[in-house]
């Protein structure tokens, strides 16, 4: 009876926890093999965050991050690589769209896949110049939090940040390729 309760418990507090994640825990900056392409890439500087919209479409779960707290950690995450746009009006935007999130019920390990639409768009003509979906998974391990609250909060958080991490990668390499004449997507 005892483990019942406490499975139940668990059951209801778990999304709750999983809410309160922390904007600055889904900072990412671009990786390695994409650094060196940022200050030539047109983003360079000159990069906002538009629209961020939870999609609506049914049986899709998007309930443990809010779109304001993914917006401030894109932006943050923007600003920690040095594309966005400080001290003038941004000349591209970025407007995302948090499609779903795979999210474990119970388990030991949590993995967390992220599924999100993101398109970058030139301010001044209002053309999309990168429209691409990116889909990330992160694991948190039981060794890193006891609790499965816990556990479920920093599986989101890093599904959101190597989802991020993956955005920019792509957006860098994609905008270098098109300055060469190469599609984006």
């Amino acid at each position: 009876m005892r483990f019942l309760r406490f499975l139940v418990l668990t059951v209801l507090v778990l999304p709750l926890a999983a809410c309160s994640s922390r904007p600055e825990a889904m900072v990412a900056s671009a990786p390695a093999d994409a650094r060196g392409l940022v200050h030539s890439s047109p983003l360079f500087l000159s990069t906002g965050v538009g629209t961020v919209v939870t999609a609506k479409e049914q049986g899709k779960s998007w309930e443990f991050v809010s779109e304001g707290l993914f917006r401030e950690g894109l932006q943050q995450s923007l600003g920690a690589t040095g594309l966005l746009a400080t001290d003038r009006p941004p000349t591209y935007i970025v407007d995302v769209v948090l499609v779903d999130t795979d999210q474990p019920i119970f388990g030991v390990d949590f993995t967390v896949t992220s599924t999100i639409d993101y398109t970058i768009r030139d301010k001044r003509t209002d053309s999309p110049v990168f429209k691409e979906r990116i889909v990330a998974p992160f694991t948190a391990k039981f060794s890193e939090a006891f609790l499965g609250a816990e556990r479920a909060r920093v599986a989101n958080e890093g599904s959101m940040r190597a989802n991020i991490e993956k955005f920019l990668s792509a957006a860098l390499k994609a905008l270098k390729d098109a300055k060469a004449g190469t599609p984006t997507s």
